[in-house]
């Protein structure tokens, strides 16, 4: 096995495979490609000086100090992503697939204390939360107020557009609240919830997908009477800011694929040279800049089309958003890829090249209006003569 921090491309003979990799961890492990997406995971209180009658002074939210008074009791937690296995294949299924992306993903509690590490394994579903064949609803809360908090697609429970937070895209959503009355929240039998997961479903867990769920910082119980703000916030260390941005907008606040009327049907695949630089007397090939975009894809305001080929043909490849051109979405390991169909260039009259790297965006060739999602550097910088076609099978993985 071979770990890294670079991208990796293995070559089967004539046609390549790649991997688009958001945090470069990459492993080869049986002959497979393997790629992790890196998560950010933090959960706090609000801390809340009072006076001696109990009004609110002034309350500290992580590192953030404010004057505004808080309601006594109240508790807030705040936590950062951690996206299972539903969760990827339903992002990857929607995005390439035209997969049924949830009109409303609902936000509950549910205790994890006893498993490994507290909290579950990226392996959990609904139906089997803990490895051992037991549904999260005997361990999530029931009766005295609890119910899932429903968040809509749209802007309103996601009011605030994705941004960068210490080089993270994040997105969160609307603060709502759990109230006990009548009891406590959960109750005795239960005892405490110490993780919030988000789902498909209301209630139960027919047919429900276990999309992302995350540990608080401690367990935790709701008093009859009192209260808990929760804000979901998930972040994702993507290779290209602006791809995660058009994902999480898209899936969750419902604005338009490709930023027209309707959501685009295509996405297409290009080809682009990002030049090299000298490390150790050996030429390493450069990437795109975390905030690369089409019209600035190297942090010096040059647009992606004088990166590209101009040569042998050359033009970026289309790919319908359909299971002809996105065959197979797989468990591979822990992680779910879906692979594209072969993609190949063929040059004529010319030369494809130079180019080391590829990347995915909205727009057709020669277009730069939409967003780049994401790329992949190559491990050198490769030409193609007539004759000889450049063949590849792309793996994507979003991984939490």
């Amino acid at each position: 096995m071979r770990k890294g921090r670079i991208p990796i491309l293995l070559d089967y003979g004539p046609c390549e495979h790649l991997v688009q990799a958001p945090t470069q961890d990459v492993w080869i492990e049986k002959d497979v490609l393997h790629v992790r997406f890196k998560s950010r995971v933090h959960g706090h209180h609000i801390l809340t000086k009072r006076d001696r009658y109990g009004n609110a002074l002034w309350s500290i939210n992580g590192d953030r100090k404010t004057l505004k008074g808080v309601t006594p009791h109240t508790k807030f937690y705040e936590a950062h992503n951690t996206f299972g296995n539903d969760g990827e294949n339903a992002l990857l299924a929607a995005l390439f697939q035209t997969g049924t992306v949830p009109a409303t993903v609902y936000v509950g509690l549910v205790d994890t204390s006893a498993l490994t590490g507290g909290t579950m394994a990226k392996t959990a579903t609904m139906a089997n939360f803990d490895g051992a064949s037991n549904a999260i609803t005997t361990k999530e809360p029931s009766g005295n107020g609890y119910a899932r908090l429903a968040y809509a697609r749209g802007t309103t429970d996601w009011p605030n557009a994705p941004a960068l937070n210490a080089n993270i895209i994040t997105l969160t959503g609307l603060t709502k609240t759990w109230t006990a009355s009548g009891g406590s929240i959960p109750v005795a039998s239960i005892g405490q919830f110490s993780s919030a997961f988000m789902t498909d479903v209301a209630s139960g867990i027919t047919s429900a997908k276990l999309i992302w769920f995350q540990k608080l910082n401690k367990p935790d119980s709701i008093a009859s009477g009192n209260s808990m703000d929760f804000a979901p916030s998930l972040s994702h260390d993507g290779p290209i800011n602006e791809g995660i941005t058009e994902l999480f907008n898209w899936f969750f606040r419902n604005t338009v694929l490709g930023g027209g009327v309707s959501d685009i049907t295509q996405l297409f695949v290009g080809l682009a040279d990002m030049g090299t630089t000298t490390i150790n007397s050996v030429p390493v090939v450069n990437k795109f800049p975390k905030t690369a975009t089409m019209t600035n894809a190297d942090g010096s305001s040059n647009a992606i089309t004088t990166k590209e080929p101009t040569t042998g043909g050359y033009a970026r490849l289309a790919t319908n958003r359909n299971t002809t051109d996105w065959p197979t979405l797989q468990l591979t390991g822990i992680n779910y890829e879906i692979l594209s169909k072969q993609l190949v260039w063929t040059p004529t009259g010319g030369a494809i090249g130079p180019f080391n790297n590829i990347f995915l965006c909205e727009e057709a060739s020669s277009g730069t209006a939409k967003k780049l999602l994401a790329s992949l550097a190559l491990n050198t910088t490769k030409t193609r003569v007539t004759g000889l076609a450049y063949k590849v099978v792309i793996h994507m993985q979003f991984t939490g």
